[in-house]
């Protein structure tokens, strides 16, 4: 069996490039919200980067915000950047699964907006906010890959995985992607 060794790129994206009357990535087909659908090696579509994994996987959390005034704070990936050089079912279950690590921290940058009665207008206190949670998901993908050593450690995949399913549960009430602006 082929070991997937995975490169996983993930960015916060919150720069005001997506104005009311331009959705951007929650609504372009080269990116995939999380939970909108499920994830296919035929979504990774970029051009390979590296010898040394078999993956590359470009995901983070972004907003939008409508001219009604709805906010979506959601966790994305992209296509067009994302790629690999072989495919399997379990490479592929590991990818998912740094996808889900991104939903997490969104999932808690929605808990904290709610909790703290956040508004985009407060750019410091959200700053702080996405930073946090934002460094908060780039230990968890490092310890993540760390820990799997890429996946290539079967036990530890699983072990993982649970614990991943356990927190995406936990967080479960912040799930829908509209926050309440204040």
């Amino acid at each position: 069996m082929r070991i997937i060794y995975v490169l996983f790129i993930y960015v916060l994206n919150t720069s005001l490039c997506f104005s009311q009357d331009n959705p951007g990535i929650y609504k372009s087909k080269d990116f995939i919200v999380w939970g909108t659908e499920e994830l296919t090696w035929k979504d990774f579509r970029g051009p390979v980067l590296s010898k040394d994994f078999d993956a590359g996987t470009y995901g983070g959390i972004s907003y939008y915000k409508e001219k009604n005034g709805g906010l979506f704070w959601f966790a994305y990936f992209s296509k067009d950047k994302s790629w690999h050089s072989g495919e399997t079912d379990y490479g592929l279950e590991h990818e998912k699964y740094h996808f889900n690590i991104v939903e997490i921290h969104a999932r808690k940058l929605r808990k904290a907006i709610s909790a703290n009665k956040l508004s985009m207008k407060d750019t410091k206190k959200m700053s702080e906010y996405i930073n946090k949670i934002w460094a908060e998901c780039e230990a968890m993908q490092n310890a993540y890959d760390k820990e799997t050593k890429h996946s290539k450690n079967k036990k530890k995949q699983i072990e993982w995985e649970k614990k991943i399913d356990i927190e995406l549960d936990k967080l479960k009430a912040f799930s829908d992607i509209t926050v309440h602006e204040y």
